[in-house]
């Protein structure tokens, strides 16, 4: 709607559709990644991807670490 107001030809669309692509791309490529989706691609390009990636890779590390350390702890609380 934005574009038909001020009369551009889909550019504020096109933009933001590739905004929203981006952001659901990046963490579904490093689920793919840690799910071992990797070997399928050839080592070069996975380097080059899992440095894209790197930032989301370690943050979904650090969480699963995080909710493994509450496990124990809480498994030791019940005990």
């Amino acid at each position: 709607m934005l574009d038909a107001a001020l009369g551009l030809p889909g550019i504020l669309f096109g933009l933001l559709s590739l905004g929203v692509l981006y952001h659901v791309i990046h963490p579904m490529t490093a689920n793919s990644i840690r799910a071992g989706w990797g070997e399928w691609v050839p080592e070069w390009l996975l380097k080059k991807i899992t440095e894209w990636v790197k930032s989301e890779l370690e943050a979904k590390v650090s969480r699963v670490e995080g909710r493994k350390g509450r496990k124990r702890l809480e498994g030791k609380i019940n005990e």
